[in-house]
């Protein structure tokens, strides 16, 4: 889509959503003279959707699921980081061998997320080979994980105190032969990828970024090692059994798009050492804690935990007044933190570069809700199609200050799928009802965003289509969360 701007010269383009480098769930905004970026504008919408504010609703226990939706590709690291945040505010000790376990299977799924993003990385970038390999090696870490889990994505393996199975003889013996393939694997992916010459072209002193813009936008993970700064949360603020394995903090030396690739590729060889020593070294004993409560009830209080995920820093701070559900949970996640930084770096560089650098920050945005400037863009009204039965009481399943916080958008949430409780006659009239939840179906000559999540059946979204045409709407645009992913 192209916008002619207000000088001869400049022209506006939106890059994504649609477009495959930015995956469905990111749009950037650019300004553009000829072929070089004047200015870069990236609209996430609102990506974590609503998770915070879905704690206040939930207990510890509940709320332990969503770690996995977060972040999906790294969702152990998550799940890490809030137990442990809930056992510190409780005083739950984890045995040293749950602490293993943890470990193991924590660097296994950062080994399969950064073998993801490479794969996507250079499909981005126009290689397919690369891809079928990655996969290839992936599917081997998640039959491990698949194994002891009993999940491969969306993981909620730890539990508070612990874990909940044990290891035994047949996941180390599968452990220990990944290790040995996967080291067999670094000379195929050196001569594929690291020495191809047109990666290195379209790699190598593209999107620099220095140390001292690192601190000014608080980039971690990869994006601060790849300048050269060895921050690894694992060793500047140790965590878990991390203390006791020997491995090292790969840092780049000029900042650049290669050097964030070379990183994540010499992490994961340091991931299959901390494997190795955890499987040496494991002790015996038990994986839960001794008397830990069946009603998880913290003293008032508040605690923060970090840990380092496959994209960096994971915080997790939660607040307790004492009741078994958290008054208030804060999550800081590295994804938008790193992307920040995109706007400076995006400067005078070709769009094709763009991608390249785009895809190096390796940004996670589960599941978009893109409501922002909905104004600008014309729609008058959005309707969210849900299965949240907190619903029909006029609550939101997201926070409605999100929800609502741009050019007075009206936006309303109604139940409409089966797994709401509803029946099907208070689902009909529930969606008969949504013209009235939208200013008593005043949309003459109104735009209307129709938003279906992942709950809703197409069939559905069609319907309420088709009735919201019917009582006067000007036009219907569909946005499919389910399709977005």
């Amino acid at each position: 889509m192209l916008e002619r701007g207000l000088e001869e010269k400049t022209y506006v383009l939106n890059l994504g959503p649609q477009h495959p480098s930015t995956h469905g769930v990111l749009r950037v905004e650019l300004q553009m003279e000829g072929e070089f970026i004047t200015k870069a504008d990236p609209d996430i919408g609102y990506g974590h959707r609503g998770h915070e504010h879905m704690a206040e609703n939930r207990t510890y226990p509940q709320y332990l699921p969503n770690m996995g939706r977060v972040d999906y590709l790294h969702a152990l690291a998550y799940n890490q980081g809030y137990c442990m945040a809930v056992e510190k505010l409780t005083g739950l000790t984890v045995p040293e061998r749950a602490e293993f376990i943890r470990v193991i299977t924590a660097e296994l799924n950062r080994i399969t997320s950064h073998l993801l993003w490479v794969g996507a990385y250079l499909l981005d970038l126009g290689a397919f080979t690369p891809f079928l390999y990655c996969f290839d090696d992936r599917e081997n870490a998640l039959d491990l994980l698949d194994y002891l889990t009993g999940s491969r994505l969306t993981y909620c393996f730890y539990r508070f105190g612990g874990v909940p199975v044990d290891i035994d003889d047949d996941f180390t013996d599968g452990c220990r032969k990944f290790i040995t393939r996967l080291r067999s694997r670094w000379v195929d992916y050196d001569n594929l990828v690291t020495k191809n010459v047109i990666f290195i072209h379209r790699t190598r002193d593209i999107g620099l970024i220095t140390q001292e813009q690192c601190i000014k936008y608080g980039l971690t993970g990869p994006m601060v090692r790849g300048s050269g700064i060895p921050y690894d949360i694992r060793r500047s603020e140790p965590y878990s059994a991390y203390p006791l394995f020997d491995f090292e903090i790969p840092i780049g030396e000029r900042g650049d798009v290669m050097d964030r690739y070379l990183v994540r590729l010499r992490e994961m060889e340091q991931s299959l050492r901390i494997i190795e020593q955890a499987l040496d070294k494991i002790p015996n004993g038990p994986i839960m804690a001794e008397k830990v409560p069946k009603r998880i009830k913290p003293a008032a209080g508040e605690v923060y935990t970090a840990v380092e995920s496959g994209r960096g820093e994971f915080g997790c701070y939660i607040v307790s007044a004492g009741d078994p559900k958290p008054y208030r949970i804060k999550l800081r996640v590295p994804s938008f933190g790193n992307l920040s930084i995109l706007p400076e770096i995006a400067v005078d560089t070709l769009v094709a570069d763009l991608v390249a650098i785009l895809g190096s920050i390796d940004v996670v945005v589960p599941v978009p809700l893109h409501i922002k400037r909905l104004r600008e863009r014309g729609f008058n009204q959005a309707l969210l199609l849900t299965r949240y039965w907190q619903a029909i009481n006029g609550q939101l399943p997201f926070d409605p200050i999100d929800l609502q916080v741009e050019n007075d958008v009206l936006v309303r949430s109604i139940p409409t799928a089966p797994q709401s409780g509803l029946g099907r006659k208070q689902r009909a009239a529930n969606i008969k009802g949504a013209f009235g939840l939208l200013d008593k179906a005043k949309i003459i000559d109104k735009r209307i965003l129709l938003v279906d999540d992942v709950y809703t059946t197409g069939a559905t979204v069609d319907e309420c289509a088709r009735l919201l045409v019917r009582h006067g709407a000007a036009h219907v645009d569909v946005l499919s969360l389910a399709r977005a992913v």
